[in-house]
This record gives structure tokens, sequence and C-alpha cells, in this order.
């Protein structure tokens, strides 16, 4: 994987390959959601990242994959690179993960350079507030697709 880049795409979890192969299923859709999806692609361009990056701190190899909205593995075919992407995503399937039981009051916090997080579905009466915090750092990594070409 090294040199390699992923290439990812913001869209709605019924359009996600991953969503699709695993049977991820959209129930119900809110405006904001449906507002969104109808410019999506203007405002939020595909970016690609390195497949692999190298932790500064430590010279740790990283493997920098989020399967939910990966779309391809730049520069390989379609068929090769859908099969790298699968197995990359059975691989960190097959990894031990942990799943939390929420009470109230809970916080989570993660490693990004050690962690692939997702979240698990609800309830449809469930109310979800979520508040996302992130440390700053040096991930300047991805290249964002303009005109055709990623710069």
């Amino acid at each position: 994987m090294d040199g390699k880049d992923i290439v990812y795409r913001l869209q709605t979890l019924d359009k996600c390959a991953f969503s699709r192969r695993r049977n991820v299923e959209l129930i119900r859709t809110r405006a904001s959601t449906k507002a969104l999806s109808s410019h999506v692609h203007e405002d939020f361009p595909p970016v690609a990242h390195p497949a692999v990056f190298v932790q500064p701190e430590t010279g740790r190899r990283v493997l920098n994959i989020s399967p939910l909205f990966s779309e391809s593995v730049l520069g390989l075919p379609e068929d090769e690179s859908e099969a790298l992407l699968e197995e990359l995503t059975e691989h960190i399937a097959a990894c031990p993960s942990y799943s939390h039981k929420w009470a109230a009051g809970d916080m989570i916090l993660w490693d990004n350079w050690r962690m692939v997080h997702s979240v698990s579905g609800a309830p449809l009466d469930e109310v979800r507030i979520m508040q996302r915090t992130t440390i700053g750092g040096d991930y300047g990594l991805g290249r964002t697709l303009r005109n055709g070409a990623f710069q």
C-alpha cells in the first residue's frame, strides 16, 4: 500500500459502496441530509489521502483507511481497486473491536492514529446529541480533486 492513495467521496450512506456491501439500509433521511445530498458533489469534491503514513513521533507505519466513504485506490483499474478495498475492509473488520454500551453522561475519546471508529444504528425514536472536538495537528495530507485532477 506504500505510495498508494485512497479516494474518498462524501455521500449519503445508501450511496456508499461499503454500506451497500454490508447491507446498510437508510430507513429515514432528515431534511438537512436531503438538502445536502442535492449539492454534495459540488461542495465536497473527492479527496485522496495516502493509504499509509508514518507517525512522526514513533516512526511507526500506519494503515490509513476509512472504509465507509472510500471509493477507490487511485491509479488502479476498477476491479483491482475494489478487490483491494474489500481485502483491507475485511482485515479491519477481523481486528479486535470495542463496542460501547452508552449511558447518560458517557464520553468517548480515541486516538485516530490507532483506531478506526464507526457509529452503530439506533432506534428511530432515539435522539442522539453528539459533539466533536478535534485536537489540532499536522494532518494536512489530503489532496482535493479540482478540474479532473488531484491537487
